[in-house]
C-alpha cells in the first residue's frame, strides 16, 4: 500500500526528527514523537507496514502488533 499526504486538506511539516500534522478540515492538530514519525516517513516512502514496524521493534510479536497500528494510521 501506497500512503500519501492529502495536502488539499493536511499539512505536515517534517523538523528535528519529528513530524507536526495540521487537518485543515476540522482543525486537529497532531504533534508525532520520534518512533511515529520514523514509521509515517518510512510508510511515505513506500516501506511495507511490516518492514517499517519491524525496523523499529527488531522482535516478531511487537512488529505485528505495531503493523496492524500503521495499517490503521491512513484509514
Amino acid at each position: 500500500m501506497m500512503y500519501i499526504i492529502n495536502e488539499a486538506n493536511v499539512f505536515a511539516d517534517y523538523a528535528d526528527g519529528q513530524y507536526v500534522i495540521l487537518n485543515h478540515v476540522n482543525g486537529e492538530y497532531y504533534s508525532l514523537d520520534t518512533a511515529s514519525s520514523a514509521v509515517l516517513r518510512a510508510l511515505l516512502a513506500g516501506i511495507p507496514e511490516e518492514e517499517a514496524a519491524g525496523a523499529l521493534t527488531g522482535r516478531d510479536g511487537e512488529a505485528a502488533g505495531a503493523a496492524r497500528a500503521g495499517g490503521r494510521f491512513g484509514r
